[in-house]
């Protein structure tokens, strides 16, 4: 259906994106900012309400599965969620270090036209 709606924009999409899951090897060379618009700004002013969240959550789960499970469950989702926090740790290390990397390079570019 989309081919025949686009028949000469979509053979070139096609060729671009994988078809199911985003190759991590193109995203990971690309400025990840594309896909994923964060500012640190933002992050700065809601890490608070963000670390709240995560906390009410994890109080609530774990609650519950000592109640109804056992403390290996609670464990197990305890060591989920610690590799959730490391791996949003790592985006936000990515983004300031790509900032700097791209505050480097507009000032060098600056500095080469004048």
């Amino acid at each position: 259906m989309l081919l025949s709606l686009f028949p000469k924009e979509y053979p070139d999409y096609q060729k671009m994106v994988p078809r199911i899951l985003p190759s991590f090897f193109k995203i990971s060379r690309s400025d990840i900012r594309e896909y994923l618009p964060l500012k640190l700004l933002w992050l700065r002013k809601e890490i608070g309400s963000i670390s709240a969240l995560l906390f009410v959550v994890i109080l609530i789960e774990s609650w519950e599965d000592i109640k109804k499970l056992s403390i290996n469950t609670l464990i197990i989702e305890f060591l989920a969620i610690l590799g959730i926090i490391l791996i949003f740790i790592a985006l936000v290390i990515y983004l300031i270090r790509q900032k700097g990397i791209l505050e480097k390079n507009v000032s060098n570019k600056s500095k080469t036209t004048l």
